[in-house]
């Protein structure tokens, strides 16, 4: 019996380097909005992992919650109000679980 596994791509990773708000140069402006988004595929086979939940909860404050649904790609998007840690769970069923804490 061969154990199935949620697979984040490269794609999470470089959208969590590249979301960083920024505030270069200038005092006024409004702090960019943090996004978070990537895409999920089953490890064994690389079958995107249609409708898997993702859920980004702030460690702070775990009322501070948000949920979507990957498309028919396996792609999600999410974006918090506010910067902090994160834990981001994608759970899809039949799959194993993928937890990790992301800084955003």
């Amino acid at each position: 019996m061969t154990r199935k596994s949620l697979l984040l791509t490269l794609g999470l990773l470089g959208g969590l380097l590249c979301s960083l708000p920024s505030n270069a140069q200038t005092s006024s402006a409004t702090p960019k909005e943090s996004r978070l988004s990537g895409v999920i595929v089953d490890s064994s086979d690389r079958s995107p992992a249609i409708g898997a939940l993702v859920e980004c909860a702030l460690l702070s404050d775990t009322t501070q919650r948000l949920q979507t649904a990957a498309n028919l790609k396996g792609a999600f998007a999410l974006s918090p109000a506010k910067s902090g840690n994160y834990r981001l769970r994608i759970s899809f069923l039949g799959l194993q679980p993928y937890e990790t804490t992301v800084t955003l």
